[in-house]
């Protein structure tokens, strides 16, 4: 009874068991979503042939992306926008909007979404870019977070595995803040190049739409490297005068 209540009483001290349990149970959710999807959509397709499954337009055999009409005069060619063809220069009407004053304001998008109803491998994979780069964004970034946690509670705070993991884990949040929305703008690209056929497939990646957030969030996570960094050489000298 005592070493459960012991136990207890360090897990409510734990100034990291909240990341931890944060962590962990958003992993088990995403995880355990996607097996049982996955799973069901697989007995579907064992029994009727199709899979009959979608997240997010994944699945239903279509490649969707973002297609920014700002500055084109380009035609369509076998792609919706939305849910009905359309021209990609074609103002949004404003009686689609709810409530919307005509007379106090307008209103005009050059951004649409784009569906190619039949598209092949290579635009389906392009098509599905942004949702696994996110999955495994999320995977990295939590294990990440885990191994400085872990390192943490081993040795604390100011030792050189804890500086090692926290500074790389802002490296790896400023890769994929880099990294992953070119990625995703060049996957855009190949979409609309088949839906628009003389719009080059990397016409949007002057436009690439960064996460200042995420950006800012890595820096901050290298400089909080760099001060327990110090604070490892101060703790060597307190051990040392000790």
């Amino acid at each position: 009874m005592e070493a459960v209540m012991a136990r207890r009483s360090t897990a409510s001290n734990d100034p990291l068991a909240p990341v931890e349990t944060v962590i962990r149970v958003s992993a088990f959710f995403v995880s355990a979503s996607f097996a049982v999807f996955g799973l069901l959509a697989l007995a579907q397709l064992v029994f009727t042939g199709s899979a009959g499954f979608t997240i997010n337009d994944v699945g239903d055999g279509r490649a969707c992306a973002t297609y920014n009409a700002r500055g084109s005069s380009s035609s369509t060619s076998g792609a919706t926008y939305g849910d009905s063809q359309t021209d990609a220069r074609q103002e949004l009407p404003p009686s689609e909007i709810r409530g919307f004053d005509e007379e106090a304001a307008d209103y005009t998008s050059d951004t649409y979404r784009v569906c190619l109803t039949d598209a092949s491998t290579v635009q389906q994979i392009a098509g599905l870019t942004g949702p696994l780069a996110g999955l495994a964004g999320f995977y990295v970034v939590g294990f990440s977070v885990l191994g400085v946690v872990r390192s943490a509670r081993r040795g604390g705070l100011f030792v050189p595995e804890t500086v090692t993991r926290v500074r790389r884990l802002g490296w790896l949040l400023l890769g994929i803040g880099v990294l992953v929305p070119i990625i995703q703008a060049a996957a855009d690209g190949i979409i609309v190049r088949a839906a628009i056929p003389d719009r080059s497939w990397y016409a949007d990646l002057d436009r690439v739409g960064f996460s200042w957030t995420l950006l800012v969030t890595a820096v901050g996570v290298i400089t909080v490297a760099r001060v327990l960094d110090r604070g490892v050489v101060l703790q060597d000298d307190v051990d040392a005068t000790i």
